[in-house]
């Protein structure tokens, strides 16, 4: 696990990072009929446009890998995730009052994964490329296109800033290294592990239901595991 007090530079041998500045901006009202015009398409093929973002971006830049279970990955768990989220923001655009609490989960896990701003144009761009590549052409055409980008930049915009304010309430921001002191046989099937941290600092008590992540350099694979 990493240690610095600020992430390592978001860079690879990947193609060329994209890079955005997002700030709020309103939807015209043709944008927001067409976001909305787009419930039907999530609503049918919102979970093979999801696993075809998911194998572009993953495939394409190795720096959002150690974000990403590879369980949940290969049982499709977060391309369901992600459709789901698509398409309620879509039903939703005009509003998203109602998703507040579900914009909740996702700040607390991005928090716990390390997700920064540097990290939201990739997933704009890989999301707009697999539009493109899976809708036909006349749906997917430039108000389309243009009108989903807004939509996501401003989606990003909402979360970026949300988990700046959560960072501020962290004890430390990336990740801390942490030693195994002790391992406990429970019963037949289960352990006890216990971690501390290297640099002899102390912890806060987990809340329970609290979402956390560990992220291991296991031998043998070629990026760090969360």
């Amino acid at each position: 696990m990493a240690t610095p007090a600020t992430a390592p530079p978001v860079q690879d041998d990947s193609p060329e990072i994209p890079t955005a500045n997002y700030e709020s901006k309103e939807l015209t009202p043709e944008q927001v009929q067409i976001i909305l015009n787009t419930v039907p398409i999530l609503e049918a093929a919102g979970e093979t446009l999801t696993r075809k973002f998911y194998q572009r971006m993953i495939g394409t830049y190795k720096v959002v890998r150690p974000f990403f279970n590879e369980t949940d990955q290969r049982e499709f768990r977060q391309p369901k995730i992600l459709a789901f989220a698509l398409l309620n923001y879509a039903k939703n655009i005009q509003d998203l009052t109602p998703l507040t609490a579900f914009v909740k989960q996702i700040v607390i896990k991005h928090i716990g994964l390390q997700v920064l701003p540097e990290h939201y144009p990739i997933v704009g761009t890989c999301l707009i490329q697999t539009m493109v590549e899976l809708l036909p052409a006349e749906v997917a055409n430039e108000a389309f296109l243009e009108a989903w980008s807004t939509a996501y930049g401003n989606l990003a915009k909402l979360l970026i800033d949300l988990e700046a304010e959560e960072y501020k309430k962290q004890p430390w921001r990336w990740f801390k290294d942490f030693k195994i002191t002790k391992i406990v046989d429970e019963c037949a099937d289960v352990k006890s592990v216990y971690f501390t941290p290297v640099d002899g600092s102390k912890i806060g008590t987990p809340v329970p239901g609290q979402y956390l992540c560990f992220r291991w350099t296991i031998p043998g694979t070629e990026h760090e595991v969360s």
